[in-house]
């Protein structure tokens, strides 16, 4: 299962425990993930399996963007890099629009919706409009 299916309490206790497993860094730490792969890396992972209609791909690869997305968060900002972590979260935007899409070609209403949920959960931001239009449409069509 998904930590997308977990309450937030204990998708956070999961994701503690899947770090401790994989023996990385505490979640703050953006640069290095249990598998070698970046915050641009997972993006793109997400934007092929968007191209190819995985949807579960897409699903499964959002929990690996949280740290890098809660890195980016507002209430993270200080002075000096607020201009970088904006940076930041505009080069990893473009994956939760590619879910998003994703999801509304599967017919996966809900999974769009929490998807979003989450996401502004996780960076403290707006999604990108294109990315909120796509579960408008799915859910007009409910």
């Amino acid at each position: 299962n998904s930590s997308l299916m977990l309450s937030s309490s204990s998708s956070d206790d999961a994701f503690d425990m899947i770090s401790q497993l994989l023996n990385t860094q505490p979640k703050n730490n953006v640069y290095r993930s249990g598998v070698g792969m970046k915050g641009e890396d997972w993006k793109l992972l997400m934007i092929a399996a968007s191209k190819c209609g995985h949807w579960k791909v897409c699903l499964g690869t959002l929990q690996f963007l949280r740290p890098y997305l809660e890195a980016t968060n507002p209430s993270m900002e200080s002075e000096t890099n607020g201009e970088y972590l904006s940076r930041e979260y505009e080069r990893l935007a473009r994956s939760l629009t590619s879910a998003v899409l994703c999801f509304e070609i599967r017919s996966q209403y809900a999974w769009s919706v929490r998807a979003i949920d989450d996401w502004i959960d996780w960076s403290g931001r707006r999604p990108r409009k294109e990315a909120v239009l796509s579960a408008f449409r799915i859910l007009a069509a409910r």
